[in-house]
């Protein structure tokens, strides 16, 4: 099963007004209220509800104060945001804000400044992100028609406490051992022309080399897919979801009692993870990252997967299947040092 794309034109402006009540020098970013954290709420009897004229023009949105102070609290990779990102809302189902700063849109152009949502991807060093090979295997020759937006939230809005950044193409790796028809090493890379700037909403996610300790069943997918196989809709807003790994014995049991028939084989490229009721990634979350805590450093991650394909979404018994990242450890190491690139960056 291949993940579809999702139809969504993807906005570009940002909402920020300056402004300077009683000399104040505040860059004013106009957010709803649970975005704002009540130490950079810039109102302090500087904004009557009653006048005429209000800095933000929407009447459900406060001034948030963008401190001047931007510097990032951890540029380890595995941290996720938090520093001066704090957002109201807490969810098992919705991230917060800057709760998955590694992860990625990968877009495609249809028109002219025209981009649609493909797939989704993860930061591994400022210039260079890694996605499922089924999701830009057929732009390899055409790499300037993907571009890869980091620092995204809420694909519908622009009132976020942090701007989202976009940078294009420059070439695309495909894993050379990638079958488009078993999905077996499901795997690319994509070499940015330019690099992110790393921010409370756009960091680097670590990667797991053979041998490394983590807690199975504490790991997390997100994504912007759909909540249902069938009749699903796609969400607008960053989706997360708990799963355990699954054992490669378990996962071929539950996987050979569906349509693949008892004879199917699961690829050493692949993991399996879930296989609870209507706790799934699905269709559109495809080229998104599946992280895991590590065992001796909790509030820290690393991805141990890639979004790939699977039987439904969320059926009992029945785990997702994910790429298999720590097997291409060696592989993306050796495609960076080709290109000059520190691969540091993303090791533990």
């Amino acid at each position: 099963m291949l993940f579809l794309l999702l139809s969504v034109t993807l906005a570009t402006s940002s909402g920020y007004y300056n402004f300077q009540p009683n000399q104040r020098n505040v860059q004013c970013h106009c957010v709803p209220l649970h975005l704002c954290p009540d130490d950079e709420m810039a109102l302090n009897g500087l904004l009557d509800p009653r006048i005429g004229d209000r800095v933000c023009p929407d009447p459900n949105e406060v001034c948030c104060d963008q401190k001047e102070n931007t510097k990032l609290t951890s540029s380890r990779c595995g941290i996720q945001g938090g520093g001066r990102v704090k957002s109201r809302i807490t969810s098992k189902t919705t991230a917060s804000f800057g709760e998955f700063p590694w992860n990625l849109i990968i877009q495609e152009s249809r028109d002219k400044d025209m981009y649609l949502y493909k797939c989704g991807g993860s930061l591994i060093h400022p210039r260079v992100a890694i996605t499922a090979a089924h999701c830009v295997s057929s732009y390899v020759g055409e790499p300037e028609k993907i571009r890869v937006r980091a620092g995204e939230w809420d694909i519908e809005s622009r009132s976020e406490p942090l701007p989202f950044q976009d940078n294009f193409v420059e070439e695309i790796l495909v894993h050379h051992g990638y079958s488009a028809l078993s999905l077996e090493n499901d795997i690319a890379m994509l070499i940015l022309s330019g690099g992110f700037q790393l921010e409370d909403n756009v960091r680097l996610i670590c990667l797991m080399s053979p041998g490394e300790a983590i807690v199975e069943n504490r790991c997390m997918a997100s994504g912007w897919g759909k909540n249902a196989h069938n009749n699903g809709k796609y969400s607008p807003i960053l989706k997360k979801v708990q799963l355990p790994i699954i054992s490669r014995s378990l996962c071929l049991e539950a996987l050979r009692s569906t349509r693949l028939g008892p004879r199917y084989n699961l690829h050493e490229s692949f993991i399996c993870a879930g296989g609870r009721i209507g706790q799934d990634s699905c269709k559109g979350d495809g080229g998104s990252p599946l992280i895991c805590p590590l065992l001796e450093e909790s509030d820290r991650f690393v991805q141990i997967g890639i979004v790939s394909w699977g039987i439904g979404c969320g059926i009992d018994g029945i785990p997702g299947v994910y790429v298999n990242v720590p097997l291409y450890f060696d592989w993306i190491d050796e495609q960076m040092n080709d290109r000059d690139l520190d691969a540091s960056v993303f090791r533990l």
